[in-house]
């Protein structure tokens, strides 16, 4: 009978589950079924790793609410409480992806197992963050404002067909959590307005919890 169950998950997340004795072989958790709940398999000798990967950065959104069944010989039915609520988290995980190890019988706490680098990209994190509050700049993605910084910014005349065309570039850093929170996320080529100029995308890097946009922009195009 299962002991564990996860519930509040959601379908766009890849949820996976290991045995502590095979950490190497993961099998998927369906969380596209129609159920309210996921129960978990058991196996008494070995903890339960539980994986949870989100396709971006998405710092501090809900993953799962895990729940413990204990038995009740009195109904007789297993009863489900509540036991934590888990996060995608930079200061547990990567942002994308984090991993918790549960014992079945709950005679020792749950924890969550830190990815290496996750300290480093909370820490870019914050300061982009920081960056965007103190003298970031506003920009328009498609109709939606957003934060970002502007690291470079050049102007060139260059000659082409009729004459000298002035080009403009810029890089421009924006914190990711801000994008997921507008449900929306750069795409190549589209149209960015910034102070006055727009621009297109002509590159997009992603850097731990931000984006770094290579735009693009010829007058007159």
């Amino acid at each position: 009978m299962a002991t564990l169950r996860l519930k509040e998950f959601r379908s766009d997340y890849l949820y996976e589950f290991a045995w502590s004795n095979a950490i190497d072989t993961w099998f998927s958790i369906d969380s596209t079924s129609d159920g309210q709940y996921i129960e978990l398999p058991v196996d008494g000798t070995n903890r339960i790793v539980v994986r949870v990967t989100s396709n971006q950065a998405e710092f501090g959104a809900k993953a799962y609410l895990i729940q413990k069944g204990i038995f009740n010989p009195i109904i007789p039915a297993t009863v489900w409480i509540n036991y934590k609520y888990v996060y995608l988290n930079v200061t547990d995980g990567s942002g994308t992806f984090r991993a918790d190890s549960y014992a079945n019988n709950y005679s020792d706490p749950a924890h969550a197992l830190v990815e290496s680098g996750s300290i480093i990209d909370l820490q870019a994190f914050n300061q982009q963050v920081d960056l965007e509050r103190q003298i970031g700049v506003v920009f328009d993605y498609n109709g939606t404002k957003l934060r970002g910084t502007t690291t470079s910014r050049t102007d060139s005349k260059n000659l082409e067909a009729g004459g000298y065309v002035e080009g403009f570039e810029a890089i421009l850093t924006t914190s990711r959590e801000q994008w997921v929170k507008a449900g929306t996320s750069p795409i190549l080529g589209a149209s960015v307005k910034l102070a006055g100029v727009k621009y297109r995308i002509a590159t997009i890097t992603i850097n731990g919890g931000h984006f770094d946009l290579a735009l693009s922009k010829h007058r007159g195009s």
